[in-house]
């Protein structure tokens, strides 16, 4: 055995790590990761290795691909086969068919750490061998069972068991790094524990903040002032020809909610855009994160106001009055997005440079990660929609795309560059599902969440993130 990679492993640092974590129980030290931590850390690993996998394989062209799928498969089928005689003469049935199963499949944590080893090595590697391991996940679990199977006297349960266990097989988190979506439908085991969404939420609006805060800063062309009266008037415009066409089909609380949502903004569709246009090459100004912290609130009051004009017990909504002022205004996310950009307008983009791999190198990944929770969210909301009837589906992607025509007028006839037209337009078309739920709770308990929330995170959010965005960028091409 070379001593040399013996050593060049030993100092890989994730095996050093791994090898601190044991000291610290050995030394009973209080070293310890929050629980939810290492399940974000499994899914970010499994994501990042799976995304470079993918692009690996679909360059790949030297025809090992497929043999060496095909041993991978052959291996994952045959120890279990040859390791479960060993384990039956010392083991119970149960055990040795666990045990087999164990040994057949795969270790994801090991095969990263290997990658990162051959990375620091200078070694290149196949993307096919990514694929190699998602393909050894699941047979060895399907023998280890079979196995088990075949020596119960109680087959009909077994069977039933099977089928729980294949679909756990296949489908379990690890496996299954599709958009949170499907694995929602597919009844998968995909979950980001509940602090990380949250933790990635504030950091993306921090970053988005301090970026547009130190942009604007730099900002000389003149459109900051046109741009943000501009999301002002279109903030205060859409409840209010929203709220009669949603009043004629709804309730006075659910149309005034309704209207509040689709007048208000997404800060998720807003950050996905600017990653689209960052990807694009395509410039976009400070301003316009300003625009996102500025239409955030308005709307929320219109609708309330609407709904203060046909309630007759007008003291009780005054009394909610000034909580609900005081949410929208000050509310967590928009008091960050706001700091944010105050401080990346303070201290400009040479001072914020230090700043710049926790706020542009990772922003990339963690919204990737955080889009993949938001598909789950949104998931686990598409039961909600036989429920709701047509009106509310077609306004859900009727009055965002009216909003988007709007939007591109405006920023046509205030002379807007491409980058901020589009940022603009997807701030118009968007809809809020986390600004207005939580102020629509405190003002106007009696409207219906599973309606004006489903309407914008089951049908507007995922509508603009996958066809709006690309589709008003080119329409704004097309006439700029």
């Amino acid at each position: 055995m070379n001593a040399d990679l013996i050593i060049a492993n030993l100092l890989n640092p994730p095996v050093l790590f791994f090898l601190l974590g044991g000291l610290a129980v050995l030394v009973k030290s209080d070293l310890e990761l929050p629980a939810p931590i290492p399940k974000a850390l499994s899914l970010y690993l499994l994501l990042a290795l799976g995304f470079k996998g993918g692009i690996a394989l679909r360059e790949n062209n030297d025809g090992l691909a497929l043999p060496a799928l095909g041993a991978a498969l052959l291996m994952a089928l045959a120890t279990p086969i040859y390791a479960f005689p060993i384990l039956r003469r010392r083991m119970t049935l149960p055990d040795a068919a666990a045990v087999a199963a164990t040994y057949g499949s795969v270790s994801a944590v090991t095969f990263v750490t290997a990658t990162a080893f051959l990375q620091r090595l200078g070694e290149p590697q196949s993307g096919y061998m990514t694929a190699a391991l998602a393909l050894m996940e699941s047979p060895a679990i399907a023998v280890g069972v079979l196995f088990a199977r075949l020596g119960q006297r109680n087959g009909d349960d077994m069977r039933s068991r099977f089928a729980v266990l294949l679909h756990e097989a296949m489908l379990n988190g690890s496996v299954l790094l599709l958009v949170g979506s499907l694995a929602v439908l597919v009844k998968s085991d995909l979950e980001l524990p509940a602090p990380i969404p949250k933790v990635l939420s504030l950091y993306l609006l921090l970053a988005l903040g301090f970026k547009g805060g130190a942009a604007l800063r730099e900002n000389n062309d003149g459109l900051a002032l046109p741009a943000l009266s501009a999301a002002l008037l279109m903030a205060l415009a859409v409840p209010l020809y929203a709220f009669p066409i949603l009043r004629r089909r709804m309730n006075l609380p659910d149309a005034a909610a309704v209207a509040a949502t689709y007048g208000s903004v997404s800060a998720v569709t807003f950050v996905t855009a600017t990653a689209f246009l960052q990807r694009l090459g395509e410039p976009q100004s400070g301003y316009m994160t300003a625009a996102l912290a500025l239409m955030e609130s308005p709307a929320i009051v219109v609708g309330v106001l609407f709904a203060r004009l046909g309630q007759r017990n007008g003291d009780d909504i005054w009394g909610r009055f000034a909580a609900l002022l005081h949410e929208a205004v000050f509310n967590g996310s928009v008091l960050l997005l706001v700091g944010s950009l105050a401080i990346g307008y303070v201290v400009g983009g040479a001072g914020g440079e230090s700043l710049k791999p926790f706020t542009e190198a990772l922003f990339p990944g963690l919204l990737s990660l955080f889009l993949l929770d938001m598909g789950l969210v949104v998931g686990r909301r598409l039961g909600d929609l036989r429920r709701m009837g047509a009106f509310p589906i077609a306004f859900a992607f009727g009055m965002p795309l009216f909003n988007a025509a709007l939007g591109m007028g405006i920023a046509r006839l205030i002379g807007l560059p491409v980058g901020d037209a589009l940022l603009f337009v997807v701030l118009c078309a968007s809809a809020s599902y986390i600004a207005v739920p939580a102020a629509m709770r405190q003002a106007l308990p009696q409207a219906n969440p599973a309606l004006y929330v489903t309407m914008a995170l089951a049908l507007t959010f995922p509508f603009n993130v996958v066809i709006g965005i690309p589709l008003y960028l080119s329409v704004i091409a097309a006439f700029w």
